[in-house]
């Protein structure tokens, strides 16, 4: 079994999704991640846009590891109904273009409860159910996700098929939690592990910072993980080329790792 890696950008890295498809091939991955923020107003309606991506993206013959939708926001108790609505909507849209699975992330824990971000994302999922579409809920550092905590309540809240958790690993370091046990707890609604590093809580190149990334792909290879890695790359090249130029790489240098030692 091999590893399934995708390139990503950074959320609010605006790159025209052409460059993060070059970039995700002449790095040999498997497939890319999408972010909302690729699309804009001024363009073509969501649904072209997105319809438009999933061709390119299979034409290339690379996978669709995820969207990521904007932030479910709630700003008070009963959660913005346009928010929830627009994310509908583009839920419906992401299913009618064929793509597998989108990522949705909370906005700042201090402006809504956990009980209604489980509310608006039942209703989510509901969408996503008519669609056929995966819905992984993401953690964030400050956001209603955060702790291991937030994933219980959300997931006993919320059993549902199609639920899924996308796990950054840097995300969870920063917020002091290890996402080591996030994968011996949930490892099986995990399906897309963000390899991310950090320093405290200061990002760093992927294999340059403190988080644990040998010993979480060897947790989730031993588990029998299938989903997505991903990586998030420059796809203008910039930074420290000796630590950034072959993110994939890595990723696959530490599962092989992995599968030795555990085939011990």
């Amino acid at each position: 079994m091999n590893a399934r890696i995708a390139v990503g950008v950074q959320d609010g890295a605006g790159r025209p999704v052409a460059e993060v498809m070059a970039t995700a091939r002449a790095l040999g991955a498997d497939g890319v991640e999408l972010n909302a923020a690729h699309w804009s107003d001024d363009e073509s309606p969501f649904e072209a846009w997105c319809a438009e991506n999933v061709a390119m993206i299979r034409e290339v013959g690379l996978g669709w590891a995820g969207l990521n939708l904007p932030d479910l926001d709630g700003g008070h108790e009963n959660g913005r109904p346009e928010t929830v609505s627009r994310l509908c909507e583009a839920i419906a849209a992401v299913g009618r273009c064929g793509a597998p699975a989108i990522n949705l992330a909370f906005g700042p824990r201090n402006e809504f409860s956990i009980e209604t971000a489980c509310r608006c994302t039942a209703r989510l999922l509901a969408v996503a159910a008519t669609a056929r579409v995966r819905l992984r809920v993401t953690n964030r550092l400050g956001s209603r996700l955060e702790q291991i905590e937030d994933v219980r309540r959300i997931v006993a809240s919320l059993r549902h098929p199609l639920l899924g958790l996308r796990l950054d690993a840097g995300q969870f370091h920063a917020a002091a939690a290890n996402p080591r046990d996030i994968i011996a707890e949930f490892g099986d609604l995990t399906d897309a592990i963000v390899l991310s590093d950090r320093i405290g809580r200061r990002e760093v190149p992927i294999g340059t910072g403190r988080v644990n990334l040998a010993g979480l792909v060897a947790d989730a290879q031993r588990a029998g993980y299938d989903g997505w890695f991903v990586v998030h790359v420059d796809p203008d090249g910039g930074g420290d080329s000796s630590t950034q130029h072959d993110p994939v790489e890595l990723v696959r240098r530490l599962w092989s790792e992995a599968l030795r030692q555990n085939s011990q």
